[in-house]
């Protein structure tokens, strides 16, 4: 048995998300099963930077697919288009302003979501699931309709800044595919945080197995 961990070995599914998010008692903490499938998801998610779930029509320096990762290394080497900031000349800052802030917000969660699911937290990865979740949507979605600010942003990374407040007439930049593996991470580990059936499935079971075994 884990130090610190008590499965609840009542019969219902699971606390309700609301119960997981603000409830008045202590949280429960993640058991065994659930702490290794967050930490699992988590490392899923931050892998994803490695991806090519962007697209670049028509290609940017003879390459059509782009992972997050491909866009921060190129921005570091000065072979996309320079961020307009004090300091764009040096590598470092150029490279961090390579990728809209909300993606960069995601990553960071992601490996929020790996400290908190180490220490078994529940209530804390819920919030960031759903935090990351919201932002994995107001990247395609939560702009109106149009996705123009997001898109913008990607553009400018592969474009320069546009010389009007339409988007670039260069092509279009594809990242449906980033958006989607995003969300599904931050959906999963919410799913993770309020199934409580998870562990106790697990404890019903070595105890059955147990009074098998005798």
């Amino acid at each position: 048995m884990w130090q610190g961990y008590t499965p609840n070995v009542r019969e219902s599914a699971s606390k309700s998300i609301w119960d997981i998010l603000i409830w008045s008692d202590s949280p429960s903490s993640l058991g065994p099963k659930r702490r290794t499938m967050a930490i699992l998801v988590a490392i899923g998610g931050c892998l994803t930077f490695f991806l090519p779930l962007i697209s670049t029509h028509p290609p940017v320096f003879f390459t059509s697919h782009w992972s997050p990762f491909d866009i921060v290394r190129q921005m570091y080497l000065g072979h996309l288009p320079q961020p307009v900031c004090e300091r764009c000349n040096e590598p470092v800052p150029r490279s961090c302003m390579a990728l809209p802030i909300l993606v960069d917000s995601i990553y960071g969660l992601m490996l929020c979501a790996l400290v908190v699911a180490w220490f078994r937290n529940s209530r804390r990865l819920a919030w960031i699931g759903i935090v990351g979740a919201w932002l994995s949507l107001g990247t395609y979605m939560f702009r109106y309709g149009t996705n123009f600010a997001t898109k913008w942003e990607f553009e400018t990374t592969f474009y320069g800044q546009p010389q009007s407040l339409n988007s670039s007439s260069e092509g279009p930049v594809l990242y449906g595919w980033l958006t989607l593996a995003l969300l599904a991470v931050m959906a999963a580990l919410v799913f993770i945080a309020v199934r409580e059936d998870i562990d106790a499935k697990r404890s019903r079971d070595s105890r059955t197995g147990a009074q098998d075994f005798n």
